[in-house]
């Protein structure tokens, strides 16, 4: 019921008078413009007495209009104590910030020969896997620069699960050469891109069936990974 264009909340609202909806929970992450028409639907939505709740998946920015979400909720969560530091640096109201770690799913530990047979991998063949949203702070050209060294020691492919957000030009870009360097390193048989959609109980075994998960992100700040989670969940290193 909603975009990211200018006018694009418009439905929000009678949406939630019609449901009588008492609680809206705003899930704020980088790509939502703070220039955009999100606060003058949670002013209007408070004035019809509903509760707004917002939980930030980042905070990495120094726009104050940040810290105006953050004021206008009844709540906020976030996954990192940094997170609470930087939204209070920009003005909003520490005692209504609560940290709330990304937590970990049930662990499911299973036979690693028995995991690669059941999807018909060669049980002697070592897996490397990286999942998630594709950009260029994943580090995934680097674990593809990598696999040549590890080739000349052991016999391994590559499964990279994932695509690029579908509004980010930078990740779609970061796609396109990454796929570009599996070509000029000649490693089309020993890399899989799986960038279609994989529904959780596939991803689960296609986890589990894996030697190694590697998050080679790149980034030089704090991280709250959901991926991380998931990954430690499958029991694999």
């Amino acid at each position: 019921c909603w975009t990211r264009d200018a006018n694009g909340g418009a439905e929000i609202l009678p949406l939630m008078l019609q449901q009588k909806i008492e609680v809206l929970h705003i899930n704020h992450g980088a790509m939502f413009p703070l220039n955009g028409w999100l606060s003058n639907v949670i002013l209007q939505a408070r004035a019809q007495g509903i509760r707004i709740v917002t939980t930030f998946h980042t905070t990495e920015s120094q726009d104050e209009r940040l810290a105006e979400v953050a004021r206008l909720s009844d709540a906020c969560w976030v996954h990192h104590p940094q997170n609470i530091i930087e939204l209070v640096a920009l003005g909003a109201p520490a005692d209504r910030i609560q940290c709330l770690p990304i937590p970990v799913g049930e662990l499911e530990f299973t036979d690693l020969a028995e995991a690669k047979l059941a999807l018909d991998w060669d049980p002697a063949q070592k897996v490397i896997a990286t999942f998630g949203m594709i950009d260029p702070h994943k580090g995934i050209l680097g674990l593809i620069n990598a696999m040549p060294a590890l080739q000349n020691r052991v016999n391994a492919k590559l499964l990279i699960i994932g695509t690029p957000h579908p509004e980010s030009e930078e990740g779609a870009q970061y796609l396109l050469t990454c796929m570009n360097r599996v070509l000029d390193l000649g490693l089309q048989e020993s890399v899989r891109f799986l960038t279609e959609f994989v529904p959780e109980a596939e991803l689960t075994a296609t986890l589990q069936a894996c030697d190694v998960i590697a998050l080679n992100y790149a980034s030089d700040r704090f991280e709250g990974s959901a991926c991380l989670t998931r990954a430690l969940a499958a029991g694999r290193p």
